[in-house]
């Protein structure tokens, strides 16, 4: 979301890019995590938000920062009411991975907290994306991204696992079949609604029977 406005202490205009990077920027000054906005003063989220926003409008345009969060603060002081409103209606309409400020911070303390730690962790390394390639996808995206991942790598287990069943089926005296080799993620839940209940020893005494060469 992109919101242009008359600058308050300067000559023409100056625009804000409400974007993920400037959620992570603003959270970043605030050394808080998105899901603890909810716990910050209104008006320091709101202006250390527009330093943010202007930081990744003048970033994504390969331009020099002209303003400091100082600057920012002296623009809110001498903005309308009718400029902040309808900066914080950009800002409410603005999305971070697909989902808003209401979204992110209405009820975060309730669900399972995700830190930018986290979903940076599977951004650059399960998925191997770029920073600005992240900071620029929406939730739906992403999580497109990592079934894909999930997929492709069940895949390769698939392989692997015919591989390794080719080699040890032969031998046995046992027949098995290669999921008995070993369980890939999403077989496991399905294996044990379906298998029969029993304690350790009894566990034990099959897979003996059952990789008895």
């Amino acid at each position: 979301m992109i919101a242009t406005i008359k600058n308050p202490i300067g000559w023409g205009t100056i625009t804000f890019r409400f974007d993920t990077y400037a959620w992570i920027t603003m959270c970043e000054v605030n050394k808080v995590e998105l899901h603890e906005i909810a716990k910050l003063d209104e008006r320091m989220l709101f202006i250390t938000l527009l330093f943010a926003a202007h930081v990744s409008h003048c970033r994504y345009s390969i331009k020099r920062e002209r303003y400091n969060l100082e600057d920012i603060y002296k623009m809110y002081m001498k903005m309308q009411q009718q400029t902040i409103d309808e900066l914080k209606v950009a800002i409410y309409k603005s999305k971070v991975l697909g989902k808003s400020l209401e979204e992110w911070a209405g009820d975060g303390a309730e669900k399972k907290k995700i830190t930018w730690a986290d979903l940076y962790d599977v951004a650059v390394g399960d998925l191997g994306l770029a920073r600005r390639e992240f900071e620029t996808m929406e939730l739906g995206e992403f999580w497109c991204r990592l079934a894909g991942h999930y997929r492709k790598r069940n895949s390769e287990l698939s392989n692997l696992r015919l591989i390794v069943w080719s080699a040890l089926a032969p031998h046995s005296s046992k027949k098995i079949k290669p999921e008995d080799v070993f369980a890939i993620e999403g077989e496991r839940k399905q294996k044990a609604k379906e298998a029969p209940d029993g304690n350790g020893a009894e566990r034990f005494e099959r897979l003996k029977q059952l990789w008895q060469l």
